[in-house]
């Protein structure tokens, strides 16, 4: 699941992601598998860190894009 809001509405990436992470963390269902989508290294460290802290020994698969120049640019983009 990408971490909504954290784009265009500016809500903060690592606060999103605790809420996720938690929740994913303390449901009372079981959870195959979560898939947590990042878009570059730099926030792919602040999930390691955020799923460390929520869920401690768990150590999960992160992937990223490769750089942001990647991506093509959106309309919505500050560099468009």
């Amino acid at each position: 699941m990408p971490v909504f809001g954290t784009g265009h509405a500016r809500f903060n990436f690592e606060q999103a992601l605790t809420i996720i992470v938690e929740t994913l963390r303390d449901s009372p269902t079981t959870v195959a598998e979560a898939v947590i989508v990042v878009s570059d290294i730099e926030r792919a460290e602040i999930a390691r860190k955020v799923i460390a802290a929520a869920i401690p020994g768990f150590d999960p698969a992160i992937e990223h894009a490769q750089t942001d120049e990647d991506q093509p640019r959106s309309i919505w983009s500050e560099e468009s």
